[in-house]
């Protein structure tokens, strides 16, 4: 959206500038690098030096030459995986097609309503009904400006057609180029065209008056379907219960309390809170080993790596964990304070005298204490 922010200053300068549109297109391009450059330009530079690759763990490959080593994306993110089997053998603009139409048919009409990752839903009523057809209308009425006034004289574009242009080339570039593209997850941000381009329909409609009755009509009715979804919405991906109300809803004072809370530790999985992890994260210096974490519990590991550098986070293979001589070795070479995996890991009993007391934890976390005393009497 800055990239576009950029492309309306350059593009939005009235007939009478000095820059014709070709050297503003220029500047453009131009000014999208530096931004990039600036925005992420870190990460790449840091990917590189790693990994050889600005983008590593994947390599870059253009037209069967390799410009950077490393791995497929295919291979890095596996989106045939994540696409529902009878969307894997459709086109890239079929699969966009069917999840915008909300998998058209009645049945999945709530489509991402109810969640956030819905695969067989798109990117809600409002998109298809509002901003599609406000997209279409405005690329139309500019199409026929232009033609009408090239046949005048050439001019540069003013208005609203200096925006809708830079806009749609920044978003439409970026959904080509974001993988997994019919997935609304990813591509929630195209409502940075959308919107604009429905408040400008909307608002030429009514400055029209009152013969353009159906334009007030269609407004009033995609106001009313944005109430109704983010309604909907709430209710069913409240916390507890998918038909029950979150609590500030009956407590406003909570909607309050959570504003002007500071927490220090902000877990990806609330539910964390109070539990024994706190007592871990607390302790930045201690020593934390890991086993038989779920895939969709790795994601704590990021957590335990901050601050950076400063704690020792242990990796210790189902082999390692199950010889009771090289795991309690381990353990005392590397003071290791915590163990933490899955409920359903089990540790051999041999290891217990290393263990001052287990603590289970949601998410199916178990944390295993190690005793210092334990500790320093290991070796014996």
């Amino acid at each position: 959206m800055l990239c576009a922010g950029l492309g309306i200053a350059l593009f939005a300068a009235g007939p009478g500038g000095r820059l014709s549109l070709l050297s503003r297109g220029v500047l453009f391009c131009l000014a999208v690098a530096s931004v990039t450059t600036a925005v992420g330009g870190y990460w790449l530079m840091r990917n590189y030096i790693i990994g050889g690759s600005p983008v590593f763990p994947m390599g870059i490959t253009i037209h069967g030459r390799e410009l950077f080593p490393g791995d497929s994306f295919e291979d890095v993110v596996s989106t045939q995986a994540q696409t529902p089997g009878q969307m894997t053998p459709w086109s890239a603009s079929r699969k966009v097609a069917y999840t915008w139409l909300q998998g058209m048919s009645l049945k999945n009409w709530f489509g991402c309503l109810r969640e956030y990752d819905g695969r067989r839903g798109g990117l809600g009523y409002l998109w298809l009904f509002g901003c599609v057809p406000s997209v279409l209308a405005l690329l139309g009425a500019t199409a026929v400006r232009w033609i009408r006034r090239k046949r005048r004289s050439p001019v540069s574009p003013t208005g609203y057609e200096a925006v809708i242009i830079p806009l749609l080339t920044v978003v439409a570039l970026g959904f080509i180029a974001t993988p997994n593209n019919w997935w609304a997850r990813y591509t929630l941000w195209v409502y940075g065209l959308g919107l604009p381009a429905f408040a400008v329909a909307v608002q030429a409609g009514l400055r029209r008056g009152a013969r353009f009755w159906a334009i007030r009509t269609w407004t009033a009715a995609c106001v009313g379907l944005l109430v109704f979804e983010a309604l909907y919405s709430l209710v069913c991906t409240s916390a507890g219960s998918r038909w029950k109300l979150p609590e500030f809803w009956h407590r406003p004072s909570a909607m309050l309390d959570a504003l002007l809370r500071y927490d220090p530790v902000d877990y990806l999985y609330a539910g964390l809170r109070g539990s024994i992890l706190d007592e871990v994260i607390s302790d930045p210096t201690a020593t934390v080993g890991l086993f038989g974490l779920p895939t969709q519990r790795q994601t704590l590991v990021g957590q335990l790596a901050q601050p950076i550098g400063e704690r020792k986070i242990l990796l210790l293979s189902p082999g390692v964990a199950r010889d009771p001589a090289v795991l309690r070795q381990d353990v005392r070479q590397h003071q290791v304070r915590y163990i933490i995996g899955a409920q359903n890991q089990r540790l051999p009993l041999t290891t217990r005298p290393l263990i001052d007391r287990v603590e289970n934890a949601p998410y199916d976390f178990r944390v295993l204490v190690i005793s210092p005393t334990a500790l320093d009497n290991s070796g014996q």
